[in-house]
């Protein structure tokens, strides 16, 4: 995998936790992406587009989610803000297998997560 990332647990109010994850700044929007529009239900629809890019049965792909809009081509996958403010880094760009592999870890590692936390 081209980026680091690290996994960590969040407090919340009333003794609850969370996970997150930290991304490289210059794919902070994929870490947007994935705390707020990716889980277990929704993996198999985000996998299913970029699987159809990467295989060549589609040449572009476009998904959205709560806050994220996809647009996904076989090299690179624009991620983007849709909730983000003028004038801030809204989109940022990555190769599409990296998210995908991404995308995995962190349904991987959230569904386990959950299990142990009986969420």
């Amino acid at each position: 995998m081209k980026y680091s990332y690290k996994l960590r647990q969040v407090d919340l109010a009333h003794s609850r936790k969370t996970l997150a994850i930290d991304l490289p700044a210059e794919i902070a929007v994929v870490e947007i992406l994935l705390l707020s529009d990716i889980d277990r239900g929704s993996k198999k629809w985000y996998f299913e587009a970029i699987d159809k890019v990467l295989s060549g049965e589609s040449g572009y792909q476009e998904i959205s989610g709560n806050v994220c809009c996809l647009e996904i081509r076989k090299d690179k996958t624009k991620v983007i803000d849709l909730l983000a403010v003028e004038d801030s880094d809204n989109a940022c760009e990555i190769e599409t297998n990296e998210l995908r592999e991404l995308i995995e870890v962190w349904v991987d590692a959230k569904s386990k997560f959950d299990e142990s936390s009986n969420v």
